[in-house]
């Protein structure tokens, strides 16, 4: 009987016991339900630290590049957005466009805008590789304004050079007219006047 007994308060004890786990579990699940809430409040708020940071650099970088470019930009900073957890919209990336092209006809012009194009380009704090690209492509058309400005002065010091070659050719040239004329005066004076003037100047080339 005590057997029994032992059995069945033993069986008693065994039954009792599921209700207590169950109440606790519940009380668990409450509980971690509750961390993930708190855990993912705090992801959300780490989400839009992270998207504000990075709306106000992609905004720097874009005024950066449009203070720098002047008159050779075309028109405000334009931005790809995406939205956060809050529902706002923030900048994630950006562009500004710019006027790439040579001054036609002008290297010297091409040369100073090709500087300036560098100087955009490389503006933020931070160039992309985007940036850089455009900076290389500058240099190189600003390389190609110097040569051609090299050739356009090297065109201009070899006019200079005949030109003043000829002036001092000419005045070479009157010299010898004047020693001519006096030649011819003194021949003149030798004759007594008797010849012609066509006379005198032949007399004078003839006295050489």
């Amino acid at each position: 009987y005590m057997d029994i007994q032992t059995h069945q308060h033993d069986s008693y004890i065994y039954a009792a016991k599921p209700s207590e786990p169950q109440q606790g579990l519940g009380k668990i699940k409450a509980e971690n339900s509750q961390a993930q809430l708190r855990e993912s409040e705090a992801s959300k708020q780490q989400i839009i630290r992270e998207l504000s940071a990075r709306d106000r650099e992609v905004r720097a970088h874009e005024q950066a590049h449009k203070a720098a470019a002047g008159q050779l930009s075309q028109g405000a900073p334009t931005y790809t957005y995406e939205r956060g957890p809050n529902g706002r919209q923030y900048a994630v990336s950006g562009e500004v466009k710019i006027d790439t092209a040579p001054v036609k006809g002008d290297p010297e012009a091409t040369l100073e805008k090709a500087e300036q194009i560098i100087r955009a380009a490389m503006a933020p704090a931070n160039p992309s590789s985007q940036d850089r690209a455009v900076a290389a492509q500058a240099s190189q058309m600003a390389a190609q304004a110097r040569a051609e400005l090299q050739t356009t002065t090297k065109d201009k010091e070899s006019i200079e050079a005949s030109s003043n070659s000829t002036l001092d050719n000419t005045e070479a040239d009157k010299i010898t007219l004047e020693n001519k004329l006096e030649e011819t005066a003194l021949a003149c004076a030798m004759c007594g006047g008797k010849h012609s003037s066509d006379t005198h100047l032949i007399l004078g080339a003839m006295q050489q």
